[in-house]
């Protein structure tokens, strides 16, 4: 079902209770009946069918009403955040994180914070968030702020929620770890509480501009319209 602005919201709100199935006890009754890896499969399976219908249906509404017009100024900053957001993203895959799903031995051998993990400890949800913000910027419409605002939103809900969820099955290593971390980036570092660890962020950094230029230069290509203020 896609064409309508009412089948974007829906497929929207779908994708949304999805992702909040894992915080609650519907869960561990799944995980219970299925086995762990089963659930993982299925609710994978489930996700990319809704991002998928998120993106057609998005993709089948024609724009009505331009709620807001950033212009040349708008473009500029969606470059320096998408900038950003690769570097995040490299840098979240590349780094061992406790908060990753399937990571918690690291919680339980209380492995040290290094890397992109001294700055947030979501760093791929903030990721998200950020290329949330950056598409917005660009694209004042209704369906826009319906696609791009859910994504942005489930990401930054998604770090709290994740966070609650290693909370209670984790609780003494996971208060040492934020003890030294912060889920909101530099957080932790500017209040005092964490110190810096380069860590892999030496060629995790370099790798997420390269492929920025990369998805960059092909943008044009992939979506039909460039980014570039020019």
């Amino acid at each position: 079902m896609t064409g309508s602005l009412a089948a974007l919201v829906l497929a929207s709100a779908c994708f949304l209770v999805i992702h909040v199935l894992p915080s609650t006890a519907a869960r561990g009754r799944l995980v219970a009946r299925l086995g762990e890896g089963a659930y993982r499969g299925l609710y994978s399976a489930i996700s990319l069918v809704l991002i998928v219908w998120m993106s057609v249906a998005y993709g089948a509404v024609v724009p009505e009403t331009v709620l807001w017009d950033l212009g040349a100024a708008g473009r500029w900053c969606g470059l320096v955040l998408m900038a950003i957001a690769f570097v995040l993203l490299i840098a979240g895959v590349g780094t061992p994180n406790p908060t990753a799903a399937g990571s918690e031995r690291l919680l339980q051998k209380g492995v040290a914070a290094r890397g992109i993990v001294t700055i947030t400890r979501n760093p791929i949800m903030w990721a998200i968030a950020i290329w949330s913000a950056a598409h917005l910027l660009n694209n004042g419409d209704l369906p826009s702020l319906v696609f791009f605002g859910s994504l942005g939103l489930l990401a930054i809900a998604g770090t709290m929620l994740i966070e609650a969820r290693k909370a209670r099955a984790f609780p003494g290593p996971w208060k040492e770890l934020t003890a030294v971390t912060s889920n909101v980036p530099f957080a932790a570092l500017l209040s005092g509480r964490g110190r810096f660890s380069l860590g892999g962020l030496w060629w995790q950094a370099p790798l997420g501009l390269v492929f920025y230029a990369a998805f960059l230069h092909g943008h044009a290509w992939l979506f039909g319209v460039s980014p570039l203020p020019l």
